[in-house]
């Protein structure tokens, strides 16, 4: 699902929002976010990979 701002909300038990994502790769917790792990390894790939993206956009 995507809102206005091309942020993706990835759906499990606790929905994590792209923005969050990033966040934790900025601060070098992703591998620490119980609520990102709980994803499956295909869903953390493709949010991480989205999440890095929006990451060197925002540095342009």
């Amino acid at each position: 699902m995507m809102d206005k701002n091309e942020n993706a909300m990835i759906l499990g038990n606790s929905p994590l929002l792209i923005s969050d994502v990033a966040s934790l790769i900025k601060a070098g917790e992703l591998d620490k976010s119980i609520p990102f792990m709980a994803y499956n390894r295909a869903a953390r790939r493709t949010a991480e990979k989205q999440a890095k993206k929006m990451i060197r956009r925002s540095k342009d």
